[in-house]
């Protein structure tokens, strides 16, 4: 449950804008697709061992739920949904601040205009790493691409926990 002294979740505010591919700010809309609040407040509940870091963890919310506005699931659901699902599963194994924004934001990368390069310069090198290391290359062969995730979890051995966590959910 939300406590009454932790602010609103800033996937239910004006989340500050992802920048566009060119650095800019892009304009802050809300989100047509917005992530149910029962997910939001289990969310919470589960980071708030995190409770020092909710600034960023609700920053990097409203990101993935502004990044992935608009879009659905085959099965009619808010694509938002999946990336809070992991980010809970995650929580549950007690990570650190990166992991779960790792969590939040590891599709953004494969199903937006979102770059590791961005996320880089708005959550850290950690956070976007462990993103990095979970993100599929486009047409890159099976072979290769299982050789840069073994790769990436030799690195950050979070890369592997979010893996789990991904499709586990």
């Amino acid at each position: 449950m939300l406590c009454a002294s932790r602010p609103l979740p800033a996937v239910h505010r004006a989340p500050a804008a992802p920048r566009s591919r060119g650095g800019a700010r892009s304009a802050v809309v809300s989100p047509t697709t917005p992530a149910p609040l029962p997910l939001v407040e289990r969310f919470w509940s589960k980071a708030a061992y995190l409770s020092h870091h909710s600034e960023v963890l609700g920053d990097a919310l409203a990101f993935a739920a502004e990044a992935h506005d608009g879009q659905r699931r085959r099965s009619g659901e808010a694509f938002i949904v999946h990336p809070i699902e992991v980010a809970i599963i995650l929580a549950g194994w007690r990570m650190d601040a990166d992991a779960i924004v790792a969590g939040l934001l590891h599709d953004t990368v494969e199903d937006t205009d979102v770059t590791v390069e961005q996320i880089e310069g708005r959550f850290g090198a950690a956070a976007a790493s462990i993103v990095a290391g979970v993100t599929d290359g486009a047409a890159v062969p099976a072979s290769q691409s299982q050789r840069e995730l073994l790769l990436a979890i030799s690195r950050d051995w979070r890369v592997a926990l979010l893996k789990l966590a991904d499709r586990t959910h």
